[in-house]
């Protein structure tokens, strides 16, 4: 199988176009792959409800014995001033999640900058400094959290849920939030997050993807403003 474009992966977490270099071997009972599945840069991954963008990566097929591929892949998200990367590497059956940034952070920071849009230096208050230890944990204990969140999801039909500070437009928030996001087609997302503590506090997200390099994104903030934005990716 050979395809050096428009192999396409799309599910709930994922909108990836890769190339494919394969072989096929063995029989029926015992079938045999073997070759590299290479992501094309543009794609998009969401993980711990973050969507980042695809810088590139591969899946490598070189043990006979079984299908599970070394994997080698890496994304990038932008907060604020920063420009997060996440690396995934292991086997496909156990992947090793690794987290950095540009400016470099130490990794509770760069968590607590995905939980709430800034780090824990940077945190207003002494309450909010001390809660910052907390969520960190809650963030990386993702399997533990899934039990209440996979529960909701399937209950509302969502593609994700998650309870947390998190904010869409990266600003911080003391109170609890509820983010429920829905993949409406393959292309098109649809993010509703509404405070738990404060009524009116709601933001609505439509975000479409007409190719692996654009984004059309619109959003209606907690005060009501409109927005959009147009997001071209290209590296050189």
């Amino acid at each position: 199988i050979d395809a050096e474009e428009d192999l396409w992966v799309r599910n709930e977490d994922a909108l990836i176009e890769a190339a494919a270099h394969l072989s096929i071997g063995g029989t029926l009972e015992k079938p045999e792959l073997s070759g590299r599945i290479s992501a094309l840069e543009g794609g998009t991954y969401r993980f711990r409800g973050i969507t980042y963008r695809i810088v590139g990566g591969s899946m490598d097929f070189a043990d006979l014995t079984k299908i599970d591929p070394a994997m080698e892949i890496e994304a990038a998200t932008r907060i604020e001033s920063y420009e997060v990367k996440l690396r995934i590497t292991g086997r496909f059956s156990r992947p090793i999640y690794e987290l950095s940034s540009d400016p470099a952070l130490p990794q509770r920071d760069i968590v607590w900058l995905l939980i709430t849009g800034h780090t824990i230096s940077e945190s207003g208050s002494e309450a909010e400094r001390g809660m910052a230890e907390g969520q960190v944990a809650a963030y990386l204990a993702a399997p533990v959290a899934g039990a209440v969140s996979a529960p909701l999801e399937k209950f509302l039909g969502a593609s994700s849920v998650r309870i947390d500070p998190f904010f869409l437009n990266g600003a911080a928030d003391p109170s609890a939030r509820v983010t429920v996001t829905k993949r409406v087609a393959s292309n098109l997302l649809f993010t509703y997050s509404s405070s738990l503590g404060q009524g009116g506090q709601e933001i609505y997200q439509v975000e479409y993807n007409p190719g692996r390099l654009w984004d059309l994104i619109g959003t209606r903030d907690v005060d009501g403003s409109i927005g959009a934005d147009i997001q071209f990716r290209r590296r050189w």
